[in-house]
């Protein structure tokens, strides 16, 4: 079976590491660039509270702005990229419960790659200092797209499976499972981080899990039939 994993809060610990500081940054920069806020740590504290109820880092930006009512595009585009790249922070995001041991047994008898959104330096990055190891990975994929829907086609086309051969496994409904369920891929919800608050419904998804020692024995089930 052919097992694509996402990166932050799928196998390593971002949203309770790396998060905060970087929507920190964000903010500061567009202060640089020019945005007005009364008082700083209360914008960050409301960033932090949108962060939580949106899908990802540039909607929370982006609702924070309409707030303000400034539609500055080029004042997002600088959070945006100070939020996904920018200066690599220096923040070990530690791998998930688990995902050491879980990744090692899969790789006995699976295919493993990896499909993960950001800027090359900042997620590189991110793996080297989790200490996860990538030769445990057939292929692993930076997009920027939020969508990944190109890189499973590719991942598919290039290792030669099948989608009902094949899972991918995301705490992000909308950008990692729903472009795999539209595949046919089957697709493992991850409730870590956003996936803790945004979680979708038991028919949206295949499983739903809180843990990743529950993914050998998902696979295994799936080899049976």
């Amino acid at each position: 079976m052919l097992i694509i994993f996402d990166l932050d809060d799928t196998l390593i610990d971002s949203w309770n590491t790396s998060i905060p500081i970087k929507l920190k940054i964000a903010l500061q920069e567009m202060i640089k660039a020019g945005l007005k806020v009364k008082d700083e740590e209360i914008a960050f504290q409301r960033i932090l509270e949108l962060n939580e109820s949106t899908d990802n880092g540039k909607t929370a930006l982006r609702t924070f702005l309409h707030e303000l009512n400034n539609n500055d595009e080029k004042l997002l585009e600088i959070g945006h990229h100070a939020y996904y790249g920018g200066p690599v922070v220096d923040i070990i995001r530690p791998p998930l419960p688990g995902a050491i041991e879980v990744l090692q047994k899969l790789h006995q008898n699976h295919t493993l790659s990896m499909v993960t959104h950001g800027e090359k330096e900042t997620q590189n990055d991110k793996i080297t200092r989790s200490k996860i190891d990538t030769s445990l990975f057939k292929k692993i994929i930076i997009t920027p797209k939020y969508d990944k829907l190109d890189s499973y086609k590719k991942i598919l086309k290039e290792l030669q499976f099948e989608p009902e051969n094949s899972m991918v496994i995301g705490d992000k409904y909308k950008t990692d499972l729903l472009p795999a369920k539209t595949l046919g891929i089957k697709t493992v919800h991850m409730k870590w981080g956003k996936g803790k608050i945004i979680v979708p419904k038991e028919n949206e998804v295949d499983y739903i899990i809180s843990d990743l020692h529950e993914i050998p024995k998902i696979v295994s089930e799936l080899c049976k039939q």
